[in-house]
């Protein structure tokens, strides 16, 4: 049976587990991110010098401590897909880009998509943006903001999801720069 439901302080583990054994062939630097890069606000080249431990370690102490947020897609006991959603103040790495679009101190954020291989073209990061936009209504979030990016030569980019499925879960476009866009949708 699929379900989906926030990601628990108890899954900390085993979400990093999750991402360990994902196929991150179409983008090996990917593969040590551990959903991290959003939650820092360091240089490239720090970023770039972080080994994967590190970024597995503060993401499950992140977890534990309720400071990363998110989604997860589960069949039966199998996380399949993962949303990263959480307050837009919970990513360092957007100051400066997203200042321009929050209109509240009650905006969220969706910056990550990672959904199973075997599990993709089945409408999981539908139901995981739908849950998520459903999370923050329930706590007062009143504006959500995504950035998709779509790039025909650089496919392993749209983990930020799709424009058409933003765009039919309710947000509307605010602002395109060559193939990143920024959305918004008012809860």
């Amino acid at each position: 049976m699929r379900t989906i439901r926030p990601l628990a302080s108890s899954d900390a583990q085993r979400f990093t587990q999750y991402l360990s054994d994902m196929d991150f062939q179409h983008a090996p630097n990917w593969a040590g991110c551990f959903c991290r890069f959003y939650h820092t606000s360091c240089s490239m080249d720090e970023w770039i010098a972080r080994d994967s431990a590190q970024n597995r370690q503060e993401t499950e102490e992140a977890i534990r401590n309720g400071s990363m947020r998110g989604f997860i897609a589960l069949d039966d006991d199998r996380i399949i897909g993962w949303l990263n959603a959480n307050k837009v103040k919970a990513y360092p790495r957007l100051n400066g880009f997203v200042e321009a679009y929050v209109e509240t101190p009650l905006t969220g954020a969706l910056v990550c998509f990672v959904i199973h291989p075997d599990y993709r073209g089945q409408g999981i990061a539908t139901q995981l943006l739908r849950a998520a936009l459903d999370g923050f209504k329930a706590e007062g979030i009143t504006q959500v903001l995504g950035f998709p990016f779509e790039d025909p030569q650089h496919p392993q980019k749209a983990y930020h999801g799709s424009l058409s499925m933003y765009l039919k879960g309710g947000f509307t476009l605010v602002e395109s720069r060559g193939n990143q866009h920024v959305v918004r949708c008012l809860l």
